[in-house]
This record gives C-alpha cells, sequence and structure tokens, in this order.
C-alpha cells in the first residue's frame, strides 16, 4: 500500500470512529467518502452535503422495558450540520429515509423502517425533521442509525449511530 492510500485508510477510519462515537452529534458524509468507500454513491458531483442526526427521547436516558414504545427523533439537513434534532433551518423536506437495526450476530445494517421528512411548516417540528416510534421486543442493547440514499441535488448520508438498552425491570 502507497503512502496515499494508507492516509486515506487513516482518515476514513477516523471517520467513521468519529461517527461511532459521537452519538448525539451530526455525522456528515463527506464528498472525500462518497468516493473512496464502496458503500457510499454520489450521483451528482455538484450534489450538496447533507448531515443526519439522530436522538431517542429528546436526550433523555435511551433505556426502557421491553415492549415499550420509544421516540428515535432525527434531522435531515443540508449544507450545515443541524445544532439538534429540532433544526430545521436547512432541512430536506419529503425525503425518505430508511432506520436500520444492526444485526448482532453477522453485524449487517437491516432496514426496519422506511419513512419521509416532514414537509415545510410541519408543526410543532419544521423541515426535515422525522419522528419514529420503536418497541423493542427483547432485553439487551440494540444499535440503530438512519440512512439517506441522497439524489441528483443532495448528497447520500448516514446518521449517528445510537443505542437502546430494553429490559424487563
Amino acid at each position: 500500500m502507497n503512502a496515499k492510500n494508507g492516509l486515506m485508510s487513516a482518515l476514513i477510519l477516523a471517520m467513521l470512529m468519529q461517527c461511532t462515537f459521537n452519538s448525539v452529534s451530526a455525522s456528515p458524509v463527506s464528498e472525500f467518502m462518497l468516493h473512496t468507500h464502496g458503500n457510499y454513491a454520489i450521483d451528482s458531483p455538484e450534489a450538496r452535503q447533507t448531515y443526519l442526526l439522530v436522538t431517542f427521547n429528546d436526550g433523555m436516558p435511551v433505556s426502557t422495558k421491553v415492549g415499550w414504545s420509544v421516540y428515535l427523533h432525527g434531522v435531515l439537513s443540508a449544507d450545515t450540520p443541524p445544532v439538534s434534532w429540532r433544526d430545521s433551518s436547512h432541512g430536506i423536506p419529503n425525503a425518505t429515509i430508511n432506520i436500520q437495526y444492526l444485526n448482532p450476530v453477522d453485524n449487517t445494517w437491516i432496514t426496519i423502517n422506511t419513512t419521509s421528512t416532514n414537509p415545510p411548516n410541519k408543526y410543532p417540528t419544521g423541515a426535515g425533521t422525522f419522528t419514529v416510534i420503536l418497541t423493542p421486543d427483547t432485553a439487551g442493547t440494540s444499535t440503530y442509525r438512519v440512512t439517506y440514499d441522497g439524489d441528483s441535488q443532495y448528497a447520500s448520508a448516514i446518521s449517528n449511530i445510537t443505542t437502546l438498552d430494553a429490559g424487563y425491570y
């Protein structure tokens, strides 16, 4: 491996580690990653940078009882990372997003729900925000993320990773 490839690999690893360990901040998928990592695609080199941020229960503790519902909130924004899931100042309305669960058996991401971001003027949140209800049916820690496939106007994005602990207490 030459020095350039080694440097690119180190930078990609550093960005992925930031996404894994920073559970409440926006995790952009940069153009650098889009062109060097095979899982991401960009339909147009002019596509605008996008950011996805997700959180459970508006930042409250992320544990629940088996069978109880929790809210996964998020925002998809363009050009500027959001400061919270309610930050719709640069929100992308009516975009299809995928809620994914990490299968602990084989470490693959499984899409468990697909929804759309809110249109402009949606009360109480604005354009680009979304809320999904998740109800764990088994005890343990579950890992989630949200993805956006992108289009000719907006680049694809992957959210921060967030976890939910469920028990029988």
